[in-house]
């Protein structure tokens, strides 16, 4: 069960990464990821901002997609994402439980991949939103 992300520890901090999937009755499990809590020694404010590419994949062949693209996450938003703006800062770690459909639910016992991309350390440039992001992957086994 490990998390494997490109990341240059350049300050001593945390590692973005999947830190723990638990499979949950109910066609659900949870996610918990964490990102870095800083870039280049100065604070990140809400981070992890945003989770995307988030999927599974079981050796038996059931997936799911739940996001394509980057969704904010912990009830950020455009407002408040901003360390400069705002004071939010939320969880890190962030634990989130993902519910899916019956159809797709790996059988018992077999490897599940759990593969999303971290978003943090965002930034609005020229109107538009930027972030640092690292894509992860957490192998696990269904228990449900």
């Amino acid at each position: 069960m490990k998390s494997f992300c490109m990341f240059i520890d350049d300050d001593g901090d945390i590692e973005p990464k999947i830190t723990d999937v638990a499979w949950l009755p109910g066609n659900q499990f949870n996610v918990t990821v964490q990102s870095p809590k800083y870039v280049y020694c100065e604070p990140i404010c809400g981070a992890p901002i945003a989770i995307g590419h988030f999927t599974f994949k079981s050796d038996d062949g059931q997936s799911e997609r739940f996001s394509k693209y980057a969704r904010f996450v912990k009830g950020l938003n455009d407002d408040n994402f901003d360390c400069c703006a705002s004071t939010y800062k939320g969880q890190n770690p962030y634990s989130m439980i993902v519910g899916f459909d019956e159809k797709n639910k790996p059988s018992f016992g077999s490897n599940v991949t759990v593969a999303l991309s971290i978003y943090y350390n965002c930034y609005l440039q020229k109107g538009q939103l930027k972030c640092r992001s690292c894509d992860a992957k957490y192998y696990s086994t269904m228990t449900w």
